[in-house]
């Protein structure tokens, strides 16, 4: 099990890869195991925090803790699927513009959880389809990255790309970051395209990260679940998708990060 307050980031340049459903139900599953989870949306689309019912106008959200500073408390909303979270809000799509011209932007949402860490066992955060300034912010704070790629080309090419840029930052800004993994996503067996880009993808990077083993499967039964503000498995109990992501997250709770890392970065990460 991982130390107080381990904060792994989904992240993925590419949008339509399940970065919020993997971290809603990787987060709802932890808690299923006993783990005190808090989530963190660093997402101005705030799907996560829609997620779990909250309104996309609530104030105080998470722009404020980066821009103001207000402190964590007051934004923190509790009790969903036995997780808490640091909501978003509309402001979050200014933040990118805001950030720029303050001091050591990078690292406000480092700050913003200094007061919180202990009181968790892990914080994952909700990233948007960018590697821009609050992408930034949450590998800045990130003990792991956690890669979902979608089971299609597009989607495998860009991971390449992602791995060189996580490579950087962690020469340049947070030299503990790792890969706790690669998560096949939106999987449909049925067709060859798909079956071919999870092969890709192993073949690929198989030998230097770990590629989990459950791809999640493309399933309509996630956006209902979303709809309803629950988790998959909760509307269809035998889903193969709530499946893998309980899997997963029995893997990051078992295992301890401080030993050999699933995926090392180095500052010459290239392209496959």
């Amino acid at each position: 099990m991982a130390p107080a307050g381990h904060v792994i980031v989904v992240v993925n340049q590419k949008g339509g890869v399940a970065k919020t459903t993997s971290v809603f139900h990787l987060g709802a599953a932890l808690a299923e195991l006993g783990m005190r989870v808090l989530w963190v949306d660093l997402d101005p689309q705030a799907a996560l925090s829609a997620w779990c019912g909250v309104a996309p106008d609530r104030s105080p959200n998470v722009y404020h803790g980066l821009l103001s500073r207000t402190p964590a408390g007051p934004i923190l909303v509790e009790g969903c699927q036995g997780a808490d979270l640091l909501p978003a809000g509309i402001e979050l799509s200014l933040a990118e513009l805001e950030l720029v011209n303050q001091m050591a932007p990078e690292r406000r949402l480092l700050r913003l959880l200094a007061e919180l860490r202990d009181r968790y066992d892990y914080v994952l955060v909700d990233t948007q389809p960018s590697l821009g300034i609050l992408t930034q912010n949450a590998l800045v704070a990130a003990d792991e990255v956690l890669i979902p790629v979608a089971c299609e080309y597009l989607a495998v090419r860009v991971l390449s790309l992602v791995l060189r840029a996580l490579g950087r930052v962690r020469v340049q800004a947070n030299t503990r970051l790792t890969v706790a993994g690669i998560l096949p996503t939106m999987y449909d067996g049925r067709t060859r395209h798909a079956r071919e880009a999870l092969e890709a993808v192993r073949s690929a990077f198989g030998a230097r990260y770990r590629i989990f083993e459950w791809p999640v499967k493309k399933s309509i039964r996630f956006a209902e679940a979303a709809a309803q503000h629950r988790a998959v498995w909760e509307i269809a109990p035998d889903h193969p998708g709530g499946a893998a992501y309980r899997s997963v997250a029995s893997v990051l709770a078992g295992r301890v990060p401080m030993g050999v890392p699933a995926g090392r970065l180095e500052e010459d990460e290239t392209l496959q």
